[in-house]
């Protein structure tokens, strides 16, 4: 699997998993992320098996995020 595919596997399960927004949200928080998953796996040779595996499962990180995204709309 080339590493584009692992990134693009993974933010389209993220995609699927960020529920009860908008798309414009959704796609800002998943472009975000892209970028991260970029910038990190850019720095000092650190794998983007490492960078997907410190931001977790795509399930959970959804999780995180609707949570945070609560928490600031209450």
């Amino acid at each position: 699997m080339t590493r584009e595919t692992q990134v693009n596997d993974y933010l389209v399960r993220l995609r699927a998993l960020l529920t009860g927004m908008t798309v414009s949200e959704r796609e800002d928080i998943v472009e975000e992320i892209r970028m991260h998953i970029r910038e990190r796996s850019s720095e000092s040779q650190i794998s983007v098996e490492s960078v997907l595996a410190g931001l977790g499962p795509a399930g959970e990180l959804a999780e995180r995020l609707l949570a945070t995204r609560l928490d600031i709309e209450q």
